[in-house]
């Protein structure tokens, strides 16, 4: 088993090699992260329509994070991580606020993408009603979260 020392300096080493990555690249594969969080999510929210409601939905939005690892695409949430080679020295903080800012951009780009997809395919349209009303009850209850609350479940997310 590896202690959390060895965790750490591995995780230093794959810091470095995504600082040296050009933006470009950087951009591309965030905004095929942002698509597969994206359609996860898309899917998370059908399947909780659906006869199993939150259970078939947790059990459907790990297909998108796992879309994210199979790939290699740049998720930045996961690339919050590089504040470890930064305090280590092993990176320059310019390079990790290139990263977070070129992952943050492609996330957001292609979550935007499947939202436009998803309207133009008229995916939630009228005739599913039971997907836009739970879609609303969601960002309803996750708007209202106390600052704590959202903390705490964002640290418990990642």
């Amino acid at each position: 088993m590896k202690t959390p020392f060895e965790i750490a300096q591995k995780y230093c080493a794959a810091g470095e090699a995504k600082a040296v990555m050009p933006a470009g690249k950087l951009f591309v594969l965030g905004i095929f992260a942002g698509i597969f969080i994206a359609l996860g999510a898309f899917g998370s929210a059908v399947a909780s329509c659906g006869g199993g409601g939150r259970l078939a939905a947790a059990c459907v939005f790990p297909v998108g994070l796992t879309m994210v690892v199979v790939t290699g695409a740049e998720l930045f949430t996961g690339n919050c991580l590089l504040i470890i080679p930064t305090l280590a020295g092993k990176i320059k903080p310019a390079a990790l606020i290139k990263n977070w800012l070129f992952s943050y951009a492609g996330n957001f780009a292609g979550s935007l993408l499947v939202a436009l997809l998803v309207c133009l395919s008229r995916s939630c349209a009228p005739s599913s009603i039971p997907l836009e009303e739970n879609t609303v009850f969601t960002a309803l209850s996750k708007v209202n979260l106390s600052f704590t609350d959202a903390f705490l479940r964002g640290v418990l997310c990642n």
